[in-house]
């Protein structure tokens, strides 16, 4: 059931993928009402950037963890100042694109809403801001494309270089909240399983596991 991202050269299956429910990962498809004006072009980032603000303040509001809760507020900030109020035209090839867009963002929202407060939370709004972020690539692709104006495309590729620092923050944010879940369901695992006496033990094995990644991994 995964949808294409209208209008955007295919870029495989993303490595961190929506929650379980969700649209799935956009990958290639065409879109035959040409190429966009600068004002479709306006319109679809002003939709992404109310989309990813929307998002981030379900995060800020539920999310448990301090670094995932902390993205949320620094994607707030980013985005929120951004998203314009462009009315989108239709027949231009611009309403494709904002299908996919508004998609993502009703199935999403649906989906962590539904969801408590909680580590299981934290795990899959980080890997909606994964998603969201790879999507906001593609479509920044497209629109680069489509784009006339200077001034738009230089603000357009002023958006693809912050995207990527987006991305490559959220991507890092994922190993931190998935740890901080393994570490809960072994505090769970063990307290039920063996007492909470022998406890000291198992945190510690997992203590010096995480020592070591984060060694590892810089």
């Amino acid at each position: 059931n995964t949808r294409a991202l209208p209008g955007t050269a295919g870029s495989g299956t993303a490595a961190s993928g929506w929650p379980s429910g969700s649209i799935g990962t956009p990958g290639s498809g065409v879109m035959g009402d040409g190429p966009m004006t600068d004002a479709s072009v306006q319109a679809t980032l002003d939709a992404m950037h109310r989309i990813e603000a929307g998002l981030s303040q379900l995060g800020a509001q539920k999310a448990q963890h301090p670094a995932a809760r902390q993205y949320a507020e620094a994607m707030i900030a980013a985005h929120r100042p951004k998203a314009g109020q462009t009315a989108p035209r239709t027949g231009d090839g611009v309403s494709d694109l904002l299908a996919y867009w508004r998609e993502m963002d009703v199935k999403t929202r649906q989906l962590l809403t539904a969801m408590p407060a909680g580590p299981a939370f934290d795990v899959a709004f980080v890997n909606a801001q994964v998603q969201a972020h790879e999507a906001s690539l593609q479509t920044l692709d497209r629109l680069e494309s489509d784009a006339r104006a200077p001034e738009l495309t230089r603000r357009i590729r002023a958006e693809q270089e912050s995207v990527a620092h987006h991305l490559t923050e959220a991507r890092a944010l994922q190993s931190v909240v998935a740890r901080a879940v393994g570490a809960v369901a072994l505090l769970r695992a063990y307290c039920e399983g063996f007492g909470c006496i022998g406890l000291g033990i198992a945190w510690a094995a997992w203590a010096a596991g995480f020592a070591v990644a984060a060694l590892v991994g810089g």
